[in-house]
């Protein structure tokens, strides 16, 4: 299912009231719900993304995070005339400002992550090839046509969330508690709430060896290090 789809399913199952708002309601559960109660919840394979590569500028320390970025798992450096690369792991605000003030510029050694930015350590002296690999937040759904990893495999999830997030904004409380329950809790003896059930799949799926692990490719020295999920 596409987005659109999603939040069409969540009207029917609300009556198909045509409530001012109520569909902008609907948009933003589903978003919020994404970002805030699954993609918080760990670090779901699907949410693996290689960082776009990109070329340092000499004496330029800092640089931008992805909009989607949530965690860093790996960076590193290449120089592009020697081929030579480095790993760049990361360092606490403090020990950054002991580190690398006044210090000149040089190969980088460390990163410092801030909320939108990092800063390389030392400044770089030339220019490097950044690469990297992060946990995202997901590509933010915009459109009625876009799809994810989610919209498509777990429809019925968003579509719950959704549920959820409508019957809040109606003031329907006790309606909500119930999709709430539905969502995390197990009632009645029935089977596991929905996030539960989502857990145990993406577990078992990256346990049992689904997730193909493809070699690192165009990085000096790294060609047989297999990092990236497919």
């Amino acid at each position: 299912m596409n987005f659109g789809e999603i939040k069409t399913d969540v009207l029917g199952k609300l009556g198909g009231r045509s409530i001012p708002d109520l569909l902008t309601a609907i948009d933003s559960g589903i978003k919020n719900a994404i970002r805030q109660n699954i993609c918080q919840e760990r670090n779901y394979w699907f949410m693996r993304k290689d960082l776009t590569p990109f070329v340092t500028t000499a004496a330029l320390a800092t640089y931008l995070l992805p909009t989607d970025f949530k965690e860093l798992q790996e960076l590193w450096w290449e120089d592009l005339v020697t081929e030579d690369w480095g790993d760049l792991p990361t360092i606490s605000e403090n020990m950054y400002t002991e580190q690398y003030t006044n210090v000149e510029d040089s190969t980088p050694e460390r990163v410092l992550l801030l909320p939108t930015q990092f800063k390389l350590g030392p400044a770089p002296d030339i220019a490097y090839n950044i690469n990297g690999v992060y946990w995202s937040f997901m590509d933010a759904l915009s459109a009625n046509t876009d799809t994810n990893y989610l919209t498509e495999s777990w429809p019925n999830l968003l579509i719950a969330f959704g549920v959820k997030a409508g019957l809040e904004y109606l003031e329907e409380t006790q309606l909500a508690v119930v999709w709430e329950a539905k969502i995390y809790n197990p009632i009645n003896g029935r089977p596991p709430g929905m996030m539960a059930q989502f857990n145990r799949a993406m577990t078992l799926r990256e346990l049992s060896g689904d997730i193909t692990l493809a070699p690192r490719s165009g990085v000096k020295g790294r060609e047989d290090i297999g990092r990236g999920y497919q």
